[in-house]
Order: structure tokens, then sequence, then C-alpha cells
């Protein structure tokens, strides 16, 4: 095995859900730069697809998406096999607290008004994944 494989195999694969391309090539970005792997997905659907086929260590995602907003990709996350842990951060510009609270409600950890700084993106998933961090 080489040591490039190892270290790819040793990354945490975080998944991005935006139905913008410009928010996920942002987020994608950011996440790369502090030694994430990173998926992306436009949309609830296309997640919950990917998902089914490998796990994640975390996501992070929008609210409001076609097809399926990120309340109802939480819930389904929350019901899937080796989901039930897994971090989900939400970004959104919905500045409510019932649009915070239905979020927290549907299995989401944090939840994130834009704009938002690529460390504090950073950051903040940092904080969720290192309460179950794999061992590496």
């Amino acid at each position: 095995m080489s040591q490039k494989t190892s270290l790819a195999e040793s990354m945490l694969h975080i998944l991005v859900v935006d139905d913008s391309q410009i928010a996920r090539s942002f987020h994608i970005a950011a996440l790369a730069q502090a030694g994430y792997a990173c998926s992306a997905a436009e949309s609830g659907a296309e997640a919950i697809e990917l998902a089914l086929r490998k796990p994640f260590d975390a996501i992070v995602t929008d609210l409001n998406m076609p097809r399926m907003d990120g309340y109802e990709l939480s819930k389904r996350l929350r019901a899937l096999e080796g989901y039930a842990e897994t971090p989900i951060l939400m970004i959104t510009s919905e500045r409510e607290d019932h649009d915070r609270m239905r979020a927290m409600n549907c299995g989401v950890n944090t939840y994130i008004t834009k704009p938002i700084e690529p460390d504090t993106l950073c950051y903040q998933l940092g904080l969720l994944i290192g309460k179950r961090a794999r061992t590496l």
C-alpha cells in the first residue's frame, strides 16, 4: 500500500449538499484546504443516493434545495443505517428561531446562517467531527 493511498484512506470524508454550484465549490475548497476529502450532491435526493453507496464522516448541507430540502434530508439520513450519529452541519440564509428549531428536531447538529467564512465552516465542522473522530 502506498503512502498516498493510506493518507487518502485516513482522511475524513465530508458530503457537501447544496443546489448552488458556487456554494458547493466554496465549501469544498475550504474543506479540502483543511484536509478533508469531499463529495458533492446538488440535492437532498442525490445526497441520499450517495449516502446509500458509501459512508460519510459528516454532512454539510444547505436548507433550501429542490427535490428534497435540508430538513427532509436530515430526517432521512438519521433513519439510514450508519447515519444516526453522523454530524450534520446546516448552512442557510434562514435566520428565524423556528427554522433553527425545526432543523434541530430533524437531526441537525449545528445550524449556521450565511454568510459563512471558510475558517468558521472548518472550525464548526471540526468541533462536530472531533466529538466522534475516527481513529487514524
